[in-house]
């Protein structure tokens, strides 16, 4: 026990009075506090964070060494001072004194514990961004406010040369869009006028040898337009702007409608297509029936385009869940080639095909499988594949869809495959290419159509004053004035000229194409290469 004695003499000369007391208590308390100083200023010394302290009056009375490296500040020159004046850009000092105020009244504060990010300065008087967190404690009763800070300058450069590659890229790949989409438009323009030519020439006294030449030029045509497609749908991808076109449809018709299609380049290869529908398989189903129609058509294609001989099965099967879901389980297995081991895993990346060598006997742009897969993705689900050389190959997908109604399903339009338009029918041909405008020209007059051309919208609309049409078929791209440009002021005129039948016919080929063209108007679409019996029938 420790003890301090004081002795008091009294007024008596011979009488003292000795006080005892026990200090042991207060030396503890005290010996307490200096471990506690101590520790704390240990840790303001080693703190890799700027530690700044502040009273009440918003005066700095803890500054550590990291706070003077951050802000080039002495602590002993600025101990004392007001933080505001000091490390507070002016712009914020206003909201920082309010905010201390509004504390001390209140006890209520939206930042006391939060992570920050925020301006501050520096003796130099530059700014820079840090990263701090306030917290509050009290000494005595008497509140103080800490503090922690870091510059965070290198993390936001590297932020913002994220965002600027970020940003980059996607300009990139809007910029390879817009390419891509003005070669499709330059692409279709020209191959409208030579499938047209070869519809003209299906039509008149061919040989043998001429017939062929004809056919493998369709198909050869067919299959240009296969790939100009699948680059568009893949740079589509690419810009995140492919998206599915939700809507009720039959879902067998369209599942049969996909192995029908390709069932003559079957048998052509000897090969039997079959397919087996599950009779549990619902109906009616809304999703995107065109991509779902792609998808197998690709699988399909493929199955047949790598198999020499023997069969391909196709079949669909389906699960509902307890939300109502449909679960859609397609599955597409041939007696094919198969594909190598190491090149499976690669085979659903874009630019690849299971034969790259230079002798391939399969021609591709190797963008199918891709793209496949993206829009199995889309559409909630997953693709998978199985194979084994020269034994074959399997290729498995599901797919989420929702239960539909037969009422919600479009009736088609009843229009007899051969329904020709009325022989005299009056069209006006809104085409700027010379090619185009002979060929079209060609392809109805052979019908019995009277073909009138206008090189451009400001010619159609002089030629809509001139004579009475019964429907107008608009190209979109043209010099002077487009096509939207056109229908739009035909649409203005007076009496029965502002109700004639307007058709875009353009290499514009996209879902959201046409329902633009809709909206300004027009009637319906019909997608460069021009299909003579398509296009008529569109007439009719």
């Amino acid at each position: 026990m420790e003890i301090t004695v004081s002795i008091t003499a009294m007024n008596h000369p011979r009488r003292f009075i000795a006080i005892v007391r026990d200090v042991s208590e207060q030396r503890a308390v005290e010996q307490t506090l200096r471990e506690q100083a101590e520790r704390h200023n240990a840790f303001l010394q080693s703190a890799l964070d700027a530690v700044v302290s502040i009273d009440t009056a918003g005066a700095i009375v803890d500054f550590n060494p990291a706070a003077e490296r951050l802000f080039g500040y002495a602590a002993a020159t600025i101990k004392g001072k007001k933080l505001a004046e000091v490390i507070i850009p002016e712009r914020f000092r206003e909201a920082h004194r309010q905010g201390l105020e509004r504390y001390l009244n209140t006890r209520c504060s939206k930042i006391l514990g939060q992570r920050l990010e925020l301006s501050a300065l520096r003796a130099d008087g530059s700014e820079i961004p840090v990263e701090l967190a306030i917290n509050q404690v009290e000494l005595g009763g008497t509140p103080f406010f800490t503090a922690f800070m870091r510059d965070i300058s290198s993390r936001r450069q590297a932020e913002e040369e994220k965002d600027r590659a970020r940003q980059n890229a996607e300009a990139l790949a809007e910029a390879k869009s817009r390419f891509l989409a003005t070669m499709s438009h330059e692409i279709r323009t020209p191959m409208n006028a030579v499938l047209g030519v070869l519809d003209l020439l299906q039509e008149t006294e061919l040989d043998g040898s001429q017939e062929e030449l004809v056919r493998v030029g369709r198909e050869s045509g067919a299959h240009l337009i296969a790939i100009i497609n699948n680059i568009l749908d893949f740079s589509k991808m690419e810009a995140h702007r492919l998206v599915l076109e939700e809507q009720a449809f039959d879902l067998p018709r369209v599942l049969t409608q996909s192995v029908e299609l390709l069932r003559y380049q079957a048998e052509r290869k000897g090969l039997a297509l079959q397919m087996q529908l599950d009779p549990e398989l619902p109906r009616y189903v809304h999703g995107d029936s065109e991509r779902l129609y792609q998808i197998l058509n690709n699988l399909i294609g493929n199955a047949i385009k790598f198999t020499e001989s023997g069969r391909i099965d196709v079949s669909a099967t389906a699960k509902i869940d307890s939300t109502g879901t449909i679960r859609l389980q397609c599955q597409v297995r041939d007696s094919g080639i198969g594909i190598p081991q190491e090149q499976q895993e690669r085979l659903f990346e874009e630019f690849t095909q299971s034969d790259q060598t230079h002798t391939r006997r399969h021609e591709g742009t190797g963008l199918g499988l891709a793209i496949c897969k993206h829009l199995v993705v889309l559409m909630g689900g997953q693709i998978d594949m199985k194979s084994q050389l020269d034994v074959g190959s399997t290729f498995s997908f599901h797919v989420r869809l929702a239960p539909a109604s037969p009422d919600e399903i479009e009736a088609p339009t009843a229009v007899d495959e051969s329904e020709q338009p009325a022989p005299g029918t009056r069209v006006l041909l809104t085409e700027d290419n010379p090619a185009n405008q002979r060929i079209i020209r060609a392809l109805l007059s052979h019908a019995g159509l009277q073909v009138d051309i206008a090189g451009n919208g400001q010619e159609a609309i002089d030629a809509v004053h001139r004579q009475t049409y019964d429907i107008i078929l608009m190209d979109i791209s043209m010099p002077q004035m487009d096509g939207i440009a056109a229908t739009q002021a035909i649409r203005r005129l007076p009496g029965a000229s502002a109700k004639i039948p307007i058709i875009a016919l353009t290499a514009h080929a996209f879902a959201q194409d046409r329902q633009r063209f809709l909206a300004a108007g027009m009637d319906d679409h019909l997608a460069k290469p021009i299909n003579k019996q398509a296009a008529l029938r569109c007439i009719a």
